[in-house]
């Protein structure tokens, strides 16, 4: 029997009241309403970050664990392409079943919310990766680019310096 997952589809324009996943967010996608009913930031989060958190060998785990537990309100939009990135680099390093329940985690969590690309973030993403071809994107980054934008997310969870050379904060 397959796993149900609770995911998002990102619209093209998010409007004010929205509701995304069954919380109230901003008009700017940045903050939505946490548990204690206070607003909480939102991140983008990357697959290095990720890689980071779950694989206590990555060079940059201390650093990620460190910045999650510091901030226990913070929260996280993870899209499907970084956890198809996750799964597979997981797999290579720690073997399938780590990366299914690993990834299945993410699903399940309240703090991360999974978006979806559509055909025109994908097609949007592809345009991205033509303009900066000056620059050693993947597909990848450059959805995450489009997603960041399109919410007007300034900042991501990231270890990959490729976010900082586009113009967008990396965290920590």
């Amino acid at each position: 029997m397959p796993t149900s997952f609770r995911s998002v589809r990102i619209p093209s324009m998010l409007t004010s009241g929205s509701s995304w996943a069954g919380r109230r967010t901003s008009p700017s996608g940045m903050t939505t309403t946490s548990t204690d009913g206070g607003p909480a930031m939102k991140l983008l989060a990357d697959t290095s970050a990720l890689l980071a958190l779950t694989l206590a060998n990555d060079a940059h785990h201390a650093a990620a664990r460190a910045f999650v537990q510091s901030h226990p309100r913070l929260r996280f939009v993870v899209s499907d392409l970084v956890l198809s990135e996750l799964a597979t680099r997981l797999r290579a390093r720690a073997g399938a079943s780590v990366a299914v329940r690993v990834v299945r985690d993410y699903f399940r969590s309240e703090r991360y919310s999974v978006v979806f690309t559509d055909a025109e973030i994908f097609a949007a993403a592809l345009d991205r990766m033509e303009t900066h071809s000056d620059k050693r994107l993947s597909l990848t980054d450059c959805a995450s680019f489009e997603l960041m934008q399109r919410l007007g997310m300034e900042a991501a969870f990231t270890f990959d310096d490729a976010f900082r050379k586009c113009g967008f904060e990396a965290k920590p």
